[in-house]
């Protein structure tokens, strides 16, 4: 067992970071599974932390409806959108966790 904790430990690329994949990746790479993963996990993060930040009082980022549970297929929808919308974004230098940033923000605005 610890030698299966190791080898995966082995596979995990340490120097990754959030705003490791830009636009230009996501545009070329979307259709994977590696990408899809990746839209998933930031987006599932960005929700972690705008509940927490609810958490502590402060006020949210962006306000999703209770009743709708974001998935994969919504975060890739709206970078899609965020991408399409804007120029810049799509000239595919801007990291995609400031698109998907952005893309929360715009379309789920607070009141």
């Amino acid at each position: 067992m610890k030698s299966l904790i190791a080898a995966s430990i082995l596979l995990i690329p340490l120097h990754l970071k959030a705003d490791d994949m830009s636009v230009s990746d996501f545009i070329l790479n979307k259709k994977t599974r590696a990408t899809i993963e990746y839209v998933a996990g930031i987006g599932e993060g960005m929700d972690f932390l705008n509940h927490r930040a609810v958490r502590l009082g402060r006020m949210p980022l962006f306000c999703v409806p209770s009743r709708l549970k974001l998935n994969a297929s919504n975060y890739m929808n709206i970078i899609e959108v965020e991408i399409a919308r804007d120029p810049v974004k799509n000239a595919g230098l801007m990291p995609l966790v400031s698109v998907m940033a952005d893309g929360l923000i715009r379309t789920f605005p607070c009141a």
